[in-house]
């Protein structure tokens, strides 16, 4: 298995920034989509942080 570290870049951190900011911008109109969206930018992040583990989506963090 790859360790997650090794391969997020600079680069890949600046694009995974700027996809980030893009669903920011989006206006969300009811609350399914803004789960919907939330829940993208969560597993955006976390791959961001280049934490290894389970990611679960509509979970609180422990």
């Amino acid at each position: 298995m790859t360790d997650k570290c090794k391969v997020l870049t600079p680069e890949i951190v600046e694009k995974l920034d700027d996809l980030i900011a893009e669903f920011h911008k989006i206006e969300i109109e009811n609350d399914y989509d803004k789960k919907n969206v939330e829940s993208r930018i969560a597993v955006l992040e976390w791959l961001k942080s280049g934490k290894a583990g389970r990611l679960e989506v509509g979970k609180k963090a422990k």
